[in-house]
């Protein structure tokens, strides 16, 4: 339930950056920025082992700035479409994280007993 609230959030995020520059974007310009979160890789290993929360806080953490720094240099009137577009990745990817994540909760890959069997076979190794 909780995965579905972040990844909503992530969304409402990536909606409200987006409707700040519409009106300063051509159609075209705004639609290769959303066909490039489309295809955006992420590690696989997420889906079998978790997410690592660190790396999520962190990676949230930076957008935070990079939004601030955004938004200040939007009311300025200077669109910084580099710092849009990389704040958008970042959005897209800790999305992915967070879904893939949720897909490893949901196979129960991360139950305590499966958690606990990937560690007694990595112990073998």
């Amino acid at each position: 339930r909780r995965v579905v609230q972040i990844v909503a959030e992530l969304q409402d995020i990536r909606d409200i950056l987006v409707d700040s520059v519409k009106d300063k974007l051509s159609p075209r310009q705004l639609s290769v920025l959303d066909n490039e979160q489309d295809e955006l890789e992420t590690d696989p290993s997420v889906q079998f082992f978790g997410v690592e929360w660190d790396s999520v806080f962190a990676k949230c953490f930076s957008m935070g700035l990079n939004i601030r720094i955004f938004k200040q240099r939007l009311e300025g009137g200077m669109l910084d479409s580099i710092r849009f577009a990389s704040i958008l990745t970042e959005v897209s990817k800790v999305e992915k994280q967070v879904e893939q994540h949720s897909l490893a909760m949901l196979s129960g890959r991360l139950s305590s007993e499966q958690l606990s069997h990937q560690l007694q076979q990595q112990m073998r190794v």
